[in-house]
């Protein structure tokens, strides 16, 4: 049986659009994935899948278009900086372990572990994923505890203008 060339595809995600976040993210994903691509050899595709968009919900176009290149024999293997730019979502985290298990989708390397299509691997990428998600929720639910007590506190809910003489909040008088 004739075995598989391994090609990579590269894929770099920051969350955010903004310009003043996360400036480096990107910038250092590449830096640190183009060291593992010249010590290991690795036959990488000539696209590079870059996103910025939260990977906490459904929808991202860049990561469709990997599916579709793996499903398509396009790539067979994925390098990223870590599992949880590829995934933040139960979702997203059941397609790629759903591409190892339909056969196409060989490997998926970061700077510091390889997951291999081995039912030991699969599960440890699957526990990483889920901390991921998990990691998400839990800031999710930071950041609605600080708006919540921000609001008790008499401060409008971030994005809302206070006007001088308008309600009770201590910002007007």
């Amino acid at each position: 049986m004739k075995q598989k060339r391994s090609t990579y595809a590269i894929y770099a995600r920051k969350s955010s659009v903004d310009e003043t976040r996360q400036v480096q993210s990107i910038e250092r994903q590449l830096g640190d994935l183009q060291r593992v691509i010249e010590e290991e050899k690795l036959h990488v595709s000539r696209r590079q899948y870059v996103e910025e968009k939260s990977a906490f919900k459904l929808g991202r176009k860049v990561f469709a278009e990997l599916v579709k290149a793996t499903k398509k024999g396009k790539v067979n293997c994925w390098l990223c900086w870590h599992p949880n730019r590829l995934a933040r979502n139960a979702t997203d985290a059941g397609k790629i372990i759903q591409l190892m298990d339909d056969g196409f989708l060989l490997e998926i390397k970061t700077p510091t572990k390889t997951y291999y299509n081995t039912s030991n691997d699969k599960t440890f990428l699957m526990i990483d994923l889920t901390f991921s998600k998990r990691d998400s929720d839990d800031k999710s639910e930071v950041v609605k505890s600080g708006m919540r007590k921000r609001y008790e506190r008499g401060f409008p809910p971030l994005g809302f203008l206070m006007l001088r003489g308008y309600g009770d909040s201590p910002l007007s008088s």
